[in-house]
């Protein structure tokens, strides 16, 4: 290149070095999805010689913790080549919190011997029901035939999501 100075001198040309570092590839990422109330990572691997940046679903903002995150939506991720300080195009990751199904109210359930008592829920569509025996993780093998008392449980999980309530506590008393 020359360069000229005030008086229209030329300076002896010069030869000037150029580099073109190449972006950082970032991978496709899939799709999150979790049950509250989980929350979930898009934290990446650790690469040598990288580093990530977590934006928050307006793409600007930088999360603090991208490890927990806990409302559904785009978030974006770029990774930076530490010795260039060259950064990859934002990547989008969805990420699908679902809400737990709430279960209704439960009331106790009583039955005379020998008849047995019937903790059976009414059907939902779109939903099942799971009953548990009073350690809370034992299934009944016959919801509609407890014949022993105790504290039972029931669950009710959302077909679609896959997500489950939290366990709700049923009394069953044999007299």
């Amino acid at each position: 290149a020359k360069i000229d100075d005030a008086s229209g001198c030329e300076s002896v040309p010069a030869s000037i070095s150029v580099t073109i570092n190449d972006r950082p590839a970032m991978p496709v990422l899939s799709p999150i999805t979790e049950c509250a109330p989980n929350t979930v990572s898009i934290a990446q691997p650790a690469e040598a010689g990288y580093s990530f940046a977590y934006y928050d679903t307006d793409g600007i903002t930088e999360l603090a913790d991208a490890s927990a995150i806990s409302a559904s939506g785009a978030y974006y991720i770029t990774k930076t080549n530490d010795a260039t300080g060259c950064q990859s195009e934002k990547r989008t990751v969805q990420v699908t919190i679902n809400e737990r199904p709430v279960m209704p109210m439960l009331y106790p359930v009583s039955a005379c011997a020998p008849n047995a008592a019937s903790i059976v829920q009414p059907e939902e569509t779109g939903f099942t029901f799971t009953y548990y025996m009073p350690d809370g993780m034992t299934v009944v093998p016959d919801a509609s035939s407890i014949s022993v008392s105790g504290t039972y449980y029931v669950a009710k999980t959302n077909d679609a999501t896959g997500c489950m309530s939290e366990l709700a506590p049923i009394s069953v008393t044999i007299n």
